[in-house]
């Protein structure tokens, strides 16, 4: 409510602001008709907000190692969902849909509604983003949920839930279980939930798909890989970008990079040089690298020794344990690891299993592959089973059609070629004449000689049309070995054919994009 007095005292007769503002002790909230009351206050900004996500931060550290900027940046994305949820957003979450019938009278309405009793079960890599943004999501449907957070890192929600009550949220809304994973899977098999929200590991994913009979939705495992593109620049950045993705967090999230496909113009950039370094500036006083809670030092190390007996395989850095430390022999301690594997021994059936194991700690395979090398960083991409996150880094459009990255899109442009071509193919009398007029639209002289039907290439094109230029081997070799700029004069290209562009005279090389095979997966 406004304070009317002091707003009174502060005025002029001229309506000027004289003196400062003073704050009430009479004013309170104004009760919040929707479904978001209870939770207006919780991201609240006030001058306590700094030490309650500084405490929050540094408890996190306690239980989930990890340096204080990852754990206070776990705090800030919690924060900044629940102000997004404030007020009406909760109310629009629940937004309903209405589709007219196929006959008068009829329509189908579609309602938002509560499962009812559900679980929630939380890993302990990110002890509070997770568990609360799950939670709330279930709590602002309407749902009655029980939370189980891993045991090693329950005190986070413990302390978030009591944050939560203070904030007026009913005590009664929800369960919160501290047990071991055998006791809660009895739990769910006696109380039957409508639904389970699962993250973790794939193993107790599939184990749980089966006993709740599908009434599961998952977030397992991640087997995470990243596409350097030809076009090399911004080495500095990439590389910390690579050293943050593997290693932030000591690699313990289901979103690291496993698995870095380099095209072989980053070999001599020092890209890899530059991610040494970067790794080798982590250290356990600042908890930039720190104890891995599911996967022994020497598991580790086994699994590394195994990568190494594949022929052409290196350590390119780290492959050591932690030294001077009190981890426990239970937990992991290894420093900042990468090894080199081949792209040709990766895909043998004998190597790729192993290579594409997901080792839930400070530890990542790269790999150099050539142009003509693309096919198998595609097939191994493809036949990975954990697909979770993905990156390609390039800013060469040439590069990601020829990828396969949108071969979507390309495909479709074929589709109307083909068409084109077979309506085309009826009417020689007028092909000539024809090709003028679609070079005027289309401007891509090879697109123009393939629908048409000339088969010999540029030269034949400019002998019957007079379109285009006579193409010799000898330029095109030379131009496909100048490095393709990134900004400039805009290209044109041909799907198939080697051609100058009309504009700017540069050659472009061919693309057999029939060889990509089409992902099934969207």
């Amino acid at each position: 409510m406004l304070d009317y007095v002091n707003l009174i005292s502060c005025l002029n007769y001229n309506g000027s602001v004289q003196g400062k503002w003073t704050t009430s002790a009479n004013w309170n909230w104004i009760v919040d008709p929707l479904n978001g009351e209870k939770f207006i206050k919780i991201a609240e900004v006030q001058g306590t907000e700094i030490k309650v996500s500084d405490f929050f931060a540094k408890l996190i550290q306690r239980v989930s190692p990890k340096s204080y900027q990852q754990a206070l940046a776990e705090v800030q994305v919690s924060q900044k969902f629940l102000e997004n949820f404030c007020g009406d957003q909760v109310r629009f979450l629940a937004r309903s849909f209405a589709i007219p019938g196929n006959h008068l009278g009829q329509m189908s309405n579609g309602y938002r509604w509560p499962y009812g009793p559900v679980a929630i079960i939380t890993p302990f890599n990110f002890p509070l983003e997770i568990s609360l943004l799950q939670l709330m999501g279930a709590l602002y449907m309407g749902n009655k949920p029980v939370l189980k957070v891993d045991s090693k890192v329950s005190i986070v929600m413990d302390q978030m839930l009591r944050l939560l009550h203070a904030c007026g949220l009913p005590a009664e809304d929800l369960d919160f279980i501290n047990s071991d994973g055998v006791t809660m899977n009895k739990l769910l098999l006696e109380a039957n939930p409508k639904m389970t929200l699962f993250t973790g590991s794939s193993r107790v994913a599939e184990k749980l798909a089966a006993d709740l009979k599908g009434r599961v939705k998952l977030e397992d495992a991640g087997f995470d890989w990243k596409i350097l593109g030809p076009d090399v620049q911004e080495v500095d950045y990439i590389a910390w970008v690579c050293d943050q993705d593997a290693y932030a967090c000591s690699g313990q999230k289901c979103s690291a990079q496993s698995v870095l496909f380099m095209h072989k113009n980053w070999s001599s950039s020092g890209l890899l040089e530059n991610m040494k370094k970067l790794s080798e500036r982590r250290k356990l006083e600042d908890l930039t690298i720190g104890p891995v809670l599911t996967v022994t030092t020497e598991a580790m190390m086994e699994h590394m020794n195994n990568l190494l007996k594949i022929p052409g395989s290196k350590v390119l850095f780290g492959g050591e344990p932690l030294e001077n430390h009190s981890i426990p022999k239970v937990y992991g301690a290894l420093k900042p690891t990468a090894v080199f594997v081949p792209i040709e021994e990766i895909l043998k059936s004998g190597n790729f299993e192993l290579v594409t194991k997901e080792i839930f700690g400070p530890f990542q395979v790269v790999t150099e592959y050539s142009e003509d090398q693309l096919d198998l960083v595609l097939e191994a991409c493809e036949i990975m089973n954990a697909h979770l996150t993905a990156a390609v880094v390039s800013n060469n459009p040439l590069f990601l059609q020829a990828s396969g990255f949108l071969l979507g899109w390309v495909s479709a442009f074929i589709f109307i070629f083909v068409i084109l071509k077979l309506v085309i193919s009826v009417m020689k009398p007028v092909r000539c004449r024809l090709a003028l007029s679609l070079k005027k639209y289309l401007g891509d002289l090879s697109t123009v000689q393939h629908m048409l039907g000339f088969e010999q290439g540029p030269r034949a094109l400019h002998k019957t049309t007079g379109l285009g230029q006579p193409v010799t081997r000898e330029v095109q070799a030379s131009e496909l070995r100048k490095p393709s700029k990134l900004s400039g004069l805009a290209t044109e290209r041909s799907y198939m054919t080697s051609v100058p562009c009309p504009r700017t005279g540069r050659f472009l090389p061919p693309l057999n994009l029939w060889r990509f095979p089409v992902s099934k997966e969207v």
